[in-house]
């Protein structure tokens, strides 16, 4: 096993808790889907995968049909469902590494039923119930499982949706979006034939809403203890993640002395500061803001970075053990200076980096811990 200078720590004991403290919680009549999508979180796609297959969950699911391929290529045997609907050129690619796909129009529908042969397929039909992004209309799903009949090949086993609010504090639109799907689930049914399954929670609803948890329940973040109010509910959720890195350089500054990239600190005092192999480029101080910026919005995060200045608690920083150690000056693609004025940190010592794990860079080496130890490195190099 290679030694690396900054890495990613998944535990997997963690993982496999978290799973078994959500599978005692929920009934169970009600199965788990595990998602993985986007390398799993950040905690690597296909060792995730693997535990969880390992640990029993009944399905897991994926975004893309890469994402999928890659779960076959690592032997990953259990069902796949990929929530991306079906373009007509993936179409074969679908049973050929015997992937589940949404079916959320009858363009997608024709394209497997086109490209089928005599293979057969399992399909879950996607439903939008309020989220305005993929799936059939509501009033035009039963017609779209009616439709599929005709086809011997093409299999609708499941139906499902996506909660647009599931972590907002009123659930109102939640419950309005749950009843749409009961009346879809009452159409559906009112054609006869065989009972499908039925999903619509994610990990926020499926500990909020137990009436919407009904055959099975597609988990995410609280599998990668990232629930926070999982604990009102009596579970004991932790994070498995932990980026890592090396001090790599040490030195001492003089007054007067500039760091980094635009001279955007200069050392008041004589200081002593170290280096970190890791950057943006990694992860590290990438702001990503995925919602759109309104007035209101603009004004709040400017009255927060004032607050914060203003308090001295904007700064950057990581962590030696519980010791706070602020960044000094710009962060860069993939190096760091830190203020460790005062402290004993010499070349090699280890600190704990905060990141975003889905904004972590695949690139950053991954090293799985079991019983405390580390048992796998997964790596370009490896």
């Amino acid at each position: 096993m290679l030694s690396y200078n900054r890495w990613v720590e998944v535990d997997l004991d963690i993982l496999a808790a978290n799973y078994h403290a959500m599978r005692e919680f929920l009934p169970h009549q009600t199965a788990i889907m595990a998602v993985v999508k986007n390398n799993a979180y950040g905690h690597g796609a296909v060792e995730t995968a693997k535990l969880f297959q390992a640990e029993g969950v009944a399905m897991l699911a994926v975004t893309t049909l890469d994402e999928g391929v890659e779960l076959r290529l690592a032997g990953i045997e259990i069902p796949i469902l990929v929530f991306a609907p079906v373009l007509k050129d993936e179409a074969d690619a679908f049973f050929k590494w015997d992937l589940t796909p949404s079916i959320g129009n009858t363009e997608g529908l024709f394209a497997l039923a086109e490209t089928a042969g005599s293979r057969q397929i399992n399909c879950h039909l996607k439903v939008n119930t309020g989220m305005s992004r993929m799936g059939i209309e509501p009033n035009h799903a039963a017609e779209l499982v009616d439709t599929a009949t005709r086809f011997e090949n093409i299999h609708i086993t499941a139906v499902y949706s996506h909660f647009a609010t599931a972590l907002e504090a009123d659930l109102n639109f939640a419950k309005k979006q749950l009843a749409v799907f009961r009346h879809v689930q009452e159409d559906i049914r009112a054609l006869g034939g065989k009972e499908l399954v039925y999903h619509i929670c994610n990990s926020a609803v499926a500990l909020r809403l137990p009436e919407a948890r009904l055959q099975m329940v597609r988990l995410g973040s609280v599998l990668y203890g990232q629930c926070s109010f999982a604990e009102e509910f009596g579970l004991n959720i932790q994070n498995p993640w932990q980026v890592k890195a090396k001090v790599v350089a040490v030195r001492d500054l003089a007054a007067g002395q500039s760091v980094g990239y635009g001279r955007d600190f200069t050392a008041a005092k004589p200081m002593r500061i170290a280096i970190l192999p890791i950057g943006y480029g990694d992860g590290f101080g990438a702001d990503i803001n995925a919602r759109p910026i309104t007035i209101n919005s603009a004004i709040r995060t400017m009255a927060r970075s004032v607050g914060k200045v203003a308090l001295n608690k904007g700064m950057r920083g990581v962590y030696f053990g519980n010791i706070f150690l602020p960044v000094v000056g710009r962060i860069a693609m993939q190096a760091t200076a830190i203020d460790i004025t005062g402290t004993e940190i010499a070349l090699g010592d280890i600190v704990n980096i905060p990141m975003r794990r889905t904004t972590a860079s695949p690139r950053l080496p991954h090293l799985y811990i079991r019983g405390g130890q580390p048992i796998k490195a997964v790596s370009v190099c490896e």
